[in-house]
């Protein structure tokens, strides 16, 4: 990496989708010189290397209006060869939730292809969501084992849990703070200098990986916590005659000690539900579980509503 900037001359992006295809065009537009994207997808590839916005597969604003500034620098393929002499790699990729179990092995498989093309003192950030201890267990461990190279010294690697805001103008991967945290020092050392002096984002570095692992999972568990909250409290109103939104907006009124959360038929997406069960499995969280039920048999609560509704009509 040059000192100058503590940016990298070629950075290689491992997962083209949302969360990629965001990461490849900030490089770019911070002035990394050449930004490679892997993605097992030949429509994903074929669509970035087309160079029109047009075909782009994300519709993100952030994207779509940084794409003619960025693209030059940036080409895709399926192959992991094109990482070879990159000196950063962020691995980007989806770890879907089946069947009532996460699906790990987009990660392994990360490791896997990656292997043979890394060089010694090459630093891996995953912005994967993770359990806590993940990113050392499946990534870092193996990519060790497989290249031979030593943890934290000719192999660094860290954790940045992804952080995006789908449609935001004032939140852009430019100015969200970012936690960071490495498998040891320098690993840690690193990944602040990439996100902090060349990327140009603001960082919280912490001691230990499973912290910034953890807070990721924190995040989105917060959020379905109280968005099931307000949901079973629409249940009961409901029956008691009391308009929720209106107790909300109520509750609105106090300036401190309160965030509001409005009821609604799924608290859904790729994050929210995955990510809350990902720390129940981790913590044993009762109040998650209980959580997660509300949220999953909210839609029947709503289709109830509408059944009524028509029958009444």
């Amino acid at each position: 990496m040059t000192l100058d900037r503590w940016c990298p001359k070629k950075l290689a992006v491992i997962g083209g989708g949302f969360v990629g295809l965001h990461t490849a065009v900030h490089a770019a537009l911070r002035g990394v010189e050449e930004v490679v994207i892997v993605d097992t997808s030949v429509d994903v590839v074929d669509r970035i290397n087309s160079g029109r916005k047009e075909q782009l597969h994300v519709r993100e604003r952030y994207i779509l209006d940084n794409w003619d500034q960025a693209k030059n620098r940036i080409s895709a393929s399926t192959e992991y060869s094109i990482t070879a002499g990159a000196e950063v790699i962020v691995v980007a990729v989806q770890t879907p939730l089946k069947q009532g179990r996460i699906d790990h092995t987009p990660l392994r498989r990360v490791a896997e292809g990656l292997a043979p093309h890394l060089k010694p003192g090459v630093l891996v950030v995953s912005e994967v969501t993770i359990y806590p201890g993940g990113t050392r267990e499946l990534l870092a461990e193996l990519l060790a084992r497989l290249t031979g190279f030593k943890l934290d010294s000719e192999l660094l690697v860290a954790h940045a849990p992804e952080r995006l805001n789908p449609g935001s103008t004032r939140w852009t991967p430019e100015n969200i703070p970012r936690v960071i945290g490495g498998i040891g020092p320098r690993s840690l050392e690193a990944a602040v200098k990439l996100y902090q002096d060349c990327l140009g984002v603001p960082v919280h570095p912490v001691d230990d990986i499973r912290v910034a692992e953890a807070s990721k999972l924190l995040e989105n568990s917060f959020r379905l916590l109280n968005i099931s909250f307000v949901n079973e409290l629409k249940r009961s109103l409901d029956r008691m005659g009391i308009d929720v939104r209106k107790v909300v907006e109520a509750a609105s009124t106090k300036p401190f000690g309160y965030m509001p959360f409005y009821p609604g038929p799924y608290a859904g997406g790729a994050c929210l539900p995955k990510d809350a069960f990902m720390m129940e499995q981790a913590t044993g969280s009762l109040l998650l579980r209980v959580a997660r039920h509300i949220n999953e048999t909210q839609p029947l609560y709503y289709a109830a509503l509408l059944l009524r509704h028509i029958r009444r009509t």
